[in-house]
């Protein structure tokens, strides 16, 4: 019987590694792991959004938050 094992992968590797396809990454214990975005997560983005959104109005700022 022959058994397959992977190396796990370094920093270094893990970056060298990481795809360019726009998603997001983690090095979990040796492998690349694609991270989706949770409700918890998209909620938080969404609040801080908003906060900088109101900041940016009360300041009378040029700028423009995107959620994307």
């Amino acid at each position: 019987m022959t058994i397959a094992t992977r190396k796990n992968l370094t920093f270094d590797q893990f970056l060298a590694h990481y795809p360019e396809d726009g998603g997001f990454y983690e090095l979990v214990n040796g492998e690349l792991v694609e991270m989706r975005a949770t409700r918890n997560h998209d909620d938080v983005a969404d609040f801080i959004a908003d906060g900088l959104k109101g900041e940016i109005q009360r300041l009378k700022l040029n700028y423009v938050v995107k959620n994307t």
